[in-house]
């Protein structure tokens, strides 16, 4: 569908202030313009429509949010295979990264406008979704660093097939564009647009202009064209302000944007507030979302919110934008499907907060007691500003941790009496009234996973209350710390408490009655008159699973060693203990019984404590994944190998780079030699850097210049090798003034002189 609207002034997009059709404007323009500006623009006069692939879907999905995928394969093939994985794996659109696709990102398939239809077609007829057609240039966010008006002829041509989708950059920064082009552009298609009038910037033909020239597209769009039209932006380093979000939206319902698209970068967790409230405002099909960690929020709950779509990738290491989860984790986890806006919200705070299981166990556990409700993980900086952009009676709970227990408790209207006593708190439970009331279920937690190891020793005799009588040393003085020193306390045990600071370890001593241990003894033997011995720290907590808060050679002596991290379920303290003849107590029964503990306070029912037991040491027992994975191949079920038997996909491979292919990717990836010897020795004599695509366009009029100037070659008697004519003609060199050249390391050597004569240009 074509927007009906891109301006107060011009109510038809197809039809001019003169009456004449966009089509019929580009031939009489083209006809009077440049030769090489309008066989550039050639393809926009041409009125034949290519062959239909519309095709009806449902509207929305079940829920009545797009789980979309983001596929970013390098081949036509396998991104079709892609198509069929996500949709196996319950999403419901997918994005096409054109920009990813191996040939594609410095220009469309130079074989030919055919190659390129053929392409789009295999695409576009094997689709099993709904497809987003999306071209995203680099300065976008994206891979393609070709010519604007060719990125902008492939999407064309995609409306042009009917593509369900497609993605248009709104713009946001200037670009600079050839004189002509631009004019031949603006005068073509959108003269009656209110847009930011061209200025000019010097004498060198270029021009600054405030809007990327896709509008174009939309005031020219194919005739009859049923592809919608989704306009976006994007931030990569902040989210504005929510006037600035809303004058965007604004921009792009201007232009008639069928869904409007804002993509931002999450600063602080309260960003997300920002974007659920654009989506709140939504006249028009939204999807509003915050990338990087602090930005997981927006695209948990943009069901909750109304949003027209979230982004799920098929596995961890193919995203497409930093922070997309997977689509496992939204479908299994969060339950994407069956979010209302009626849904409460409840979540964990802390930093860090991503190696959390709060979200798995609470989650399976609201669907097991039929609860509306989804748990979600809040990256917080400072609780008290949290606590006043979350305020709403959506968020309805929070489960507290590391750092932000004692802060918690000083943020509550009303205070339980052990969390008053313990001076941390870490749950709170928003009331009727919308005030915070404040709990601590880490206490009797702890206790409790400490009594049960002390009862399986036959050295303690008192099984009935094992803690009495004994010395409990507490390593840290935190939130845990606290609980933990409070709740043996209670249990008649005598406390010490040691911590890196040893000022925060007096404090807490003195307020809980227990004696001060200083830090540097606890690093040595010389403390070995306690019984039991309780981390409370975060150290040993994944990926620093090395690390331990006390050395083995100070572990003697212990009756038990409890440690409150559970990632990993063994610590390099428990393995240490369990080797100096202790019983280790894992941080897991401490977890399972403190969470057990919030949810019967966030819902009222009785927890499923064994199911959230049984969760917690099964994803435990996984092995973890390495901290920053890379993109791993998507597995190919039968039913895949199937399609490729029956000829609908082809997963083979693509060939490996030629000689020539390597030599324009050396031109492309905008390389410069770092030494002035004549030959090329290898890869490593060239360092990556940033050049404008005006540079890569000189250093080819350099190394023509230099062509001509050298001559021919010594045995210039035989013909050019054909795969000389090739790279010369992909990197955009004369073929006339290529065929003066023979051999590849010729023409190398040229084109690497040609970029040591353009240093001057950087």
């Amino acid at each position: 569908m074509r927007p009906t609207s891109l301006s107060a002034n011009s109510p038809e997009t197809a039809t001019s202030s003169s009456g004449r059709s966009s089509p019929q404007m580009a031939a009489d323009i083209s006809a009077s313009a440049e030769p090489s500006i309008a066989s550039r623009w050639s393809w926009r006069a041409t009125p034949q429509k290519s062959e239909s692939l519309f095709r009806e879907w449902p509207e929305t999905p079940p829920g009545g949010c797009h789980l979309c995928a983001p596929l970013t394969a390098k081949t036509v093939s396998e991104m079709v295979a892609q198509m069929y994985e996500a949709k196996v794996a319950g999403a419901t659109i997918v994005e096409v990264r054109i920009d990813h696709l191996y040939g594609w990102l410095l220009a469309p398939p130079r074989s030919g406008e055919p190659k390129m239809k053929e392409d789009l077609k295999q695409l576009l007829e094997n689709r099993p979704l709904p497809v987003i057609f999306t071209y995203r240039p680099k300065w976008e966010g994206g891979q393609y660093e070709g010519d604007e008006l060719d990125r902008l002829r492939v999407i064309w041509d995609a409306m042009d097939m009917d593509v369900d989708y497609v993605d248009i950059e709104l713009g946001g920064i200037q670009k600079d564009i050839e004189k002509e082009a631009y004019k031949y552009v603006y005068d073509s298609y959108y003269p009656d647009l209110k847009l930011p009038k061209v200025r000019r910037m010097d004498m060198t033909h270029k021009y600054d202009v405030g809007f990327e020239p896709a509008a174009a597209l939309l005031a020219g769009a194919p005739p009859n064209s049923r592809t919608k039209i989704i306009i976006s932006s994007h931030n990569y380093k902040r989210t504005p302000d929510l006037s600035e979000l809303r004058e965007i939206v604004r921009k792009m319902m201007e232009l008639g944007a069928d869904v409007v698209k804002i993509a931002t970068t999450a600063t602080d967790i309260g960003d997300n507030i920002k974007l659920f409230q654009i989506l709140k405002e939504a006249q028009v099909l939204t999807i509003a979302l915050a990338m990087g960690p602090k930005g997981l929020l927006s695209r948990v709950l943009a069901p909750k919110f109304g949003a027209f779509l979230t982004f799920g990738t098929l596995a961890a290491g193919l995203e497409s934008a930093p922070g997309q989860p997977t689509i496992t984790d939204l479908t299994q986890t969060y339950h994407l499907d069956q979010q209302s806006k009626e849904t409460k919200v409840f979540g964990v705070v802390g930093n860090p907060v991503a190696q959390s299981k709060g979200p798995l166990v609470h989650n399976a556990a609201f669907q097991l007691a039929g609860v509306d409700a989804v748990y979600v993980s809040y990256l917080v900086d400072d609780m008290r500003t949290f606590l006043a952009d979350f305020a709403a009676p959506d968020f309805a709970g929070f489960s507290v941790t590391i750092p932000h227990k004692q802060a918690a408790l000083e943020a509550a209207d009303v205070r339980d009496p052990l969390a008053e006593t313990i001076g941390a708190a870490n749950t709170l439970v928003r009331q009727k009234d919308g005030t915070l009331a404040a709990y601590n279920t880490d206490c009797s937690a702890a206790i409790k996973a400490i009594e049960e190891g002390l009862r399986s020793r036959s050295d303690v005799s008192n099984k009935e209350d094992p803690l009495r009588g004994l010395k409990v040393l507490v390593v840290g003085a935190g939130g845990a710390g606290r609980a933990l020193a409070f709740g043996a306390k209670d249990k008649g045990a005598e406390v010490m408490i040691a911590n890196r600071t040893d000022a925060k370890a007096e404090e807490l001593a003195f307020a809980a009655g227990a004696h001060f241990v200083p830090w540097a003894s606890l690093q040595s033997s010389s403390v070995r008159a306690a019984d039991v011995l309780a981390n409370t720290t975060s150290v040993g907590m994944q990926p620093n699973v090395s690390e331990t808060p006390v050395p083995r050679a100070a572990l003697g002596g212990y009756k038990a060693v409890f440690d409150a991290v559970y990632t990993p379920m063994e610590t390099q303290l428990l393995k240490d203990a369990r080797a100096e003849g202790a019983t280790p107590v894992s941080g897991v029964e401490m977890f399972v019984g403190q969470a057990a503990d919030q949810f019967e306070l966030f819902t009222g029912g009785p927890a499923p404590r064994q199911v959230m037991r049984d969760l917690l040491l099964d994803s435990l027992a996984k092995p973890a994944l390495p901290s920053a994975p890379g993109p791993k191949p998507v597995p190919k079920p039968k039913w895949l190998t199937q399609l490729e038997k029956e000829g609908v996909v082809d997963l083979s491979p693509p060939p490996e780079p030629s000689d020539s292919d390597r030599l324009v990717q050396m031109i492309v990836s905008e390389t410069r030699p770092t030494s002035k010897s004549d030959t090329w020795a290898d890869q490593n004599e060239f360092v990556v850097k940033e050049v404008p695509y005006w540079y890569k366009k000189k250093v080819m009029e350099e190394t023509e210049r230099l062509i001509l100037e050298y001559g021919p070659d010594d045995d210039q008697e035989l013909p050019p090798r054909p795969e000389v004519m090739e790279a010369a003609a992909r990197i955009g060199i004369d073929p006339e003034i290529a065929k003066k050249i023979r051999t590849l390391p010729k023409l190398r050597q040229l084109v690497r002189e040609g970029l040591s004569n353009m240093e001057t240009y950087l």
